[in-house]
């Protein structure tokens, strides 16, 4: 036979899905993909076009099994790469959560911000108890000034003789627990130790009856003080003063008259004042 009937008898036999091991081929001039080769396959099986199990059958343009009749020419060179294709659309977000990753390094410390506002004042708190005393310091000194102060007022008194004691009529006050005056003999008594000043005056009109040309008052005390003061004006006011020191109370002082002549008192609404006074500790 031509080839060509072979060929023919042979693609008969394949649709007639004869069991040959015999495939049919298209000639070149054909050039269809589905034409196979007269040959018996080596390989296991070709899996084109439905083929029995018996029967292996080979494209002889792109065999997939090597076989006898279907020689595999050299490899071609590689082509160029093609053009990347374009981004495929972004895969749905994973599930679960990955591992929490190592703690970085700490940082560098930032710049101290700015102060903040005052917040509002906090309430205040509850009193706290009471601390022990302590212990009782020294006694201190208490400083007090008393006195007494009286006056001669009356308008019948004109005159005191020598030697006499001055008689205050009137108390102006009487500031102090240990001084007392008796408005009859003019004495004033001091119940207590201490130092005590006293400060005087007269208002005079003459002297006369004796040798003394100058008027003198003393301060005169049991305990032996005489303190005088004196003035060559007649006509006038005299003053005077006396600190005395109480040793052992009490003590009384009265103020006299220490010329040898009369002492004539001034037309004054007032004769005469005396003021004791002492500073107590």
């Amino acid at each position: 036979m031509f080839k060509d009937e072979i060929n023919y008898i042979n693609q008969m036999n394949y649709i007639n899905n004869k069991n040959s091991h015999y495939s049919w081929y298209a000639s070149d001039e054909e050039k269809d993909p589905d034409d196979y080769v007269n040959s018996k396959c080596i390989s296991s099986k070709c899996n084109k076009n439905n083929c029995n199990l018996k029967s292996n059958m080979c494209d002889r343009c792109n065999c997939k099994f090597r076989c006898n009749i279907c020689p595999i020419g050299a490899t071609g060179a590689t082509g160029a790469r093609g053009a990347t294709g374009a981004t495929g659309a972004t895969g749905a977000t994973g599930t679960g959560s990955g591992t929490t990753g190592t703690t970085g390094a700490t940082g560098v410390t930032g710049a101290t911000g700015v102060t903040g506002a005052t917040g509002v004042t906090g309430a205040t708190g509850a009193t706290g108890a009471t601390g022990v005393t302590g212990v009782t310091g020294v006694t201190g000194f208490t400083t007090q000034l008393r006195g007494l102060e009286v006056q001669l007022q009356n308008v019948e008194a004109t005159f005191v003789d020598a030697g006499d004691t001055v008689i205050f009529d009137t108390t102006i006050n009487d500031l102090s627990a240990f001084l007392s005056y008796n408005n009859i003999t003019g004495e004033i008594t001091i119940s207590q130790t201490g130092v005590f000043f006293i400060n005087w005056w007269v208002s005079t009109d003459g002297l006369a009856g004796g040798v003394d040309l100058v008027i003198t008052f003393a301060i005169i005390t049991s305990q032996g003080d005489n303190i005088q003061a004196s003035t060559p004006i007649q006509t006038g006011q005299i003053s005077g003063n006396a600190l005395i020191e109480v040793i052992a109370s009490p003590v009384t002082l009265q103020l006299v008259n220490a010329t040898d002549g009369t002492i004539a008192f001034g037309a004054t609404p007032i004769k005469a004042d005396l003021t004791i006074i002492n500073v107590t500790f």
